[in-house]
């Protein structure tokens, strides 16, 4: 992420120089050395606000804001953990995103450990993936196709963990490690219905105002939904994932 930049800083640093330039012409003192250095840091100032205000356009590019509290559809989708919680975390990720691949190596070991397996709270995804990553699409299709086959996990920690492998023949080779009936995985990939399952996961997150992956939800459960979602944007480490989640779990026992 790009270092935000003092605009006090700067101008305090070229007011130092001008200080300095001064004192090295204290010998001939001159009106027009005086102008020069007043002309240069008016001229200072005004590039630091320019590329405060880009830096600015850029961060929110960057980073989108959270999306609001919303009403997730969670029907059909690939969960993880116990399908009574109360409370679940829907994702939307994109395989070849390395944000998403942070989150999944460095974040969500810990939450599957203490929220997931112990029934707290079951996890849900849902696919984006981003138009500038080629390999993203496919590598959804064949989570899937593993998900048909009851190893949507096993396939998805194995994309995350090989990201830089990303493609057919790995596809292939990870439906042969996990034991995969090899037919009904090679006719998968080319069914157009779970492409189809894929586009409406986009339409979806593009209702929902999700700019980026990974994107998460996180509220209480209500049959197909999870509702009253609060939204978190970014690889956020797991401090700020568990408070969420907390809070959302401290609410779920008044209703």
């Amino acid at each position: 992420m790009p270092r935000r930049i003092s605009y006090g800083a700067v101008v305090r640093t070229a007011v130092a120089v001008a200080v300095i330039a001064l004192a090295s012409c204290a010998q001939q003192p001159q009106r027009d050395q005086l102008d020069r250095i007043q002309a240069d840091l008016s001229a200072t100032r005004a590039e630091v606000a320019q590329l405060s205000e880009q830096i600015e356009r850029l961060d929110k590019l960057i980073r989108p804001p959270a999306p609001p509290r919303a009403t997730v559809g969670i029907a059909g989708s690939p969960t993880l953990g116990n399908h009574a919680a109360k409370v679940a975390i829907v994702e939307f990720s994109d395989f070849q995103c390395p944000f998403c691949r942070r989150f999944h190596s460095e974040t969500y070991p810990t939450l599957k450990e203490r929220y997931i397996d112990t029934g707290k709270v079951m996890l849900v995804y849902r696919d984006l993936p981003l138009d500038f990553h080629p390999a993203s699409k496919g590598a959804a299709v064949a989570a899937r196709c593993a998900g048909a086959q009851g190893h949507f996990w096993d396939m998805a920690d194995a994309l995350f963990d090989g990201q830089e492998r990303l493609g057919a023949a790995y596809y292939h080779e990870l439906a042969g490690r996990l034991g995969f009936d090899a037919a009904a995985f090679k006719s998968c990939l080319e069914d157009a219905s779970v492409v189809n399952g894929i586009a409406r996961d986009v339409v979806d997150a593009a209702a929902l105002g999700v700019e980026g992956t990974p994107t998460f939800f996180i509220g209480r459960v209500d049959g197909d939904k999870v509702v009253d979602a609060e939204g978190i944007y970014g690889a956020q480490p797991y401090a700020v994932m568990a408070q969420v989640i907390d809070s959302v779990l401290k609410a779920s026992l008044k209703n």
